[in-house]
């Protein structure tokens, strides 16, 4: 099993790391924020890292990172985490449920595919994608990179959604229906 190091301490890294425990997907071995920000030695029982020196603690080529951050300021605060750790080479990991049915492609990294997700053919999840609980994406359609799809939303087929777009909980788009950026 590869090992994780999960990107924050909030309560988006409870949710990410009960998934991984949950379906046992991870080893995770800690979690790594800023410098600024730690206030304690640990979250969860595991270490927390210092995030500006967290290349010195693990071995990059090997050991997986999951940039944790919700959806706040239209997922602003975790694609400026996850482009400014894709510069410095890291690896990311894809949470996948096995409760989810992929009938389309995650060619993105840093995405999560939760419980129940269906993704018909010839869908496209790109980058740094969440997707929450019994979320349907109709066939054709492309998420774009840093989107949160909440839980119980229909994204209908030949879709496509702008980067960093929120589609909020059981929110419906129709058929063929293009969303902008943001």
């Amino acid at each position: 099993m590869e090992d994780l190091v999960i990107i924050g301490t909030g309560l988006s890294a409870k949710q990410v790391y009960d998934f991984i425990e949950l379906h046992n997907l991870y080893n995770v071995i800690g979690f790594a924020i800023d410098s600024q920000y730690i206030m304690e030695n640990t979250f969860l029982g595991f270490p927390i890292f210092e995030l500006e020196t967290l290349k010195e603690r693990i071995d990059i080529k090997k050991t997986k990172i999951f940039v944790s951050l919700g959806w706040n300021h239209l997922n602003a605060d975790r694609r400026k985490l996850y482009e400014r750790l894709k510069k410095e080479r890291y690896l990311f990991a894809n949470l996948v449920s096995p409760l989810a049915i992929l009938k389309g492609n995650v060619n993105g990294d840093n995405c999560w595919i939760n419980d129940y997700a269906v993704l018909q053919s010839d869908v496209s999840i790109k980058s740094n994608v969440i997707i929450r609980e019994s979320v349907l994406i109709g066939n054709g359609t492309v998420i774009n990179e840093h989107c949160f799809i909440g839980v119980h939303s229909v994204v209908g087929g030949g879709s496509n959604i702008g980067e960093q777009s929120f589609i909020g909980m059981r929110g419906t788009v129709f058929d063929g229906t293009i969303v902008g950026k943001k």
